[in-house]
């Protein structure tokens, strides 16, 4: 997993940039809990079975795009 700093957050039509943080491994039985607003990423070298509890339903609910920056 990628945790991610923000350190220009998108605007119209533009991607925002970020940083990394840190970098991590989850091991099987392993949770983490990510509060609203932190922005992670996971990496999958292999089979994962990946289960998320969300607060509510996340249908509809708009995603910004984030790049690295430079």
């Amino acid at each position: 997993m990628t945790d991610w700093e923000c350190i220009e957050k998108p605007s119209e039509g533009q991607a925002g940039k970020v940083k990394k943080v840190c970098e991590y491994s989850l091991k099987p039985g392993d949770a983490h809990v990510y509060h609203e607003g932190y922005l992670h990423s996971p990496r999958r070298e292999a089979d994962t079975r990946l289960i998320r509890v969300k607060g509510r339903n996340l249908i509809g609910v708009k995603r910004d795009k984030y790049e690295v920056a430079a």
